[in-house]
């Protein structure tokens, strides 16, 4: 069974979420602070830590706060996903998310977590392969602790497929291809790949990671690859498409899960 139990978002998810919903208008500190339900101070330090996070804040004293009308919005920090913040963890720069899912594994970490890189300097591939992680692209595993029979472990990882692949249909308007699992496909060139690993104990899952790449907006180095960006011919959001994918997968239908075929 997946954790989706969720938490109450931090001052910087509200804040965030304040900012944008005033679509570039100022709002009080004071306002912020009564919907927030913190102090001044708090919103004050909030406000600092987006803005060394890269996020586009002006401050006119006396006056409040507002959003810069133009600007990138494709932040992966966890304060971009209220109510998993606490299991959400981002690098700008790691060698593995599956390497870091381990250890939080290992240190007794529940399931539910997400780990989510900027790019990944030794990522983890099936068979000594390579998979490229350059900027632009979304990188991420899911930790979960299903306490289910081993037999049921590769539905889990067919179930993560699906879930990709609908997400990617939904955004690109192409037909996504599962020829070729646990990997996808467009037209025969590979758009995004799934690894996986797990610890059992008495034919029993104790924890698993499941890896997942997506070539979203990063430039691909093969003729046998392609991405999101070549396909839609613009940019698209990886948060966007992160959050899809999370709420396909944590809505899945415990009952039914993990077996149906793929298409």
């Amino acid at each position: 069974m997946v954790n989706t139990m969720p938490g109450r978002p931090s001052t910087k998810a509200i804040v965030l979420m304040l900012l944008r919903n005033a679509r570039g208008q100022l709002i009080s500190g004071e306002s912020i602070a009564h919907e927030a339900q913190v102090s001044r101070v708090a919103v004050w330090k909030a406000i600092e830590a987006l803005k060394h996070s890269g996020y586009p804040i002006e401050s006119i004293e006396n006056e409040g706060y507002r959003l810069s009308e133009t600007w990138s919005d494709d932040f992966l920090y966890p304060w971009e996903f209220p109510g998993r913040e606490d299991r959400f963890f981002y690098y700008d720069s790691i060698d593995s998310t599956m390497h870091r899912a381990r250890q939080l594994a290992q240190g007794g970490s529940p399931g539910g977590a997400v780990i989510v890189a900027g790019t990944q300097t030794g990522p983890v591939a099936r068979h000594g392969g390579r998979w490229e992680s350059g900027t632009g692209g979304l990188f991420f595993t899911l930790l979960e602790r299903p306490l289910c029979p081993l037999s049921e472990y590769q539905g889990f990882i067919r179930y993560a497929q699906q879930c990709v692949g609908k997400t990617l249909e939904q955004e690109l308007g192409t037909v996504i291809q599962y020829d070729r699992y646990p990997d996808l496909y467009v037209e025969q060139k590979k758009i995004a790949g799934i690894v996986s690993e797990l610890h059992a104990l008495d034919e029993r899952i104790e924890w698993m990671s499941i890896g997942i790449g997506v070539h979203v907006n990063d430039r691909v180095q093969d003729d046998l690859s392609t991405s999101c960006q070549n396909i839609a011919g613009r940019p698209l959001s990886r948060k966007l498409l992160l959050k899809d994918f999370l709420i396909l997968w944590d809505n899945q239908d415990k009952d039914t899960q993990y077996t149906e075929g793929v298409h």
